[in-house]
């Protein structure tokens, strides 16, 4: 499996899915597409799939390079208050 190197806004655009959701997904850049773990391609241009019905597209505001995703978890993490 090729590293995931990006993190990004996964959104629904059906109406199968309820207004408002919204997740993180790995994915990874390829010449044309992003690529998710499952292996689900989005357009690079406006982040929909290429397929006739799409049910989700990617916010490509929202991409960010994972480094930097992982970097701004772990500070979120560092000044939380011990539960202890």
């Amino acid at each position: 499996m090729k590293p995931m190197t990006h993190v990004a806004l996964e959104k629904g655009c059906d109406a199968r899915i309820p207004d408002g959701y919204r997740r993180e997904v790995l994915i990874r850049e390829t010449a044309n597409f992003w690529i998710t773990a499952k292996g689900t391609k989005y357009r690079k241009p406006n982040g929909e799939t290429p397929g006739n019905w799409p049910m989700y597209e990617i916010i490509p505001q929202s991409i960010k390079p994972l480094l930097t995703h992982i970097e701004r978890m772990y500070s979120i993490a560092k000044n939380q208050p011990n539960s202890n």
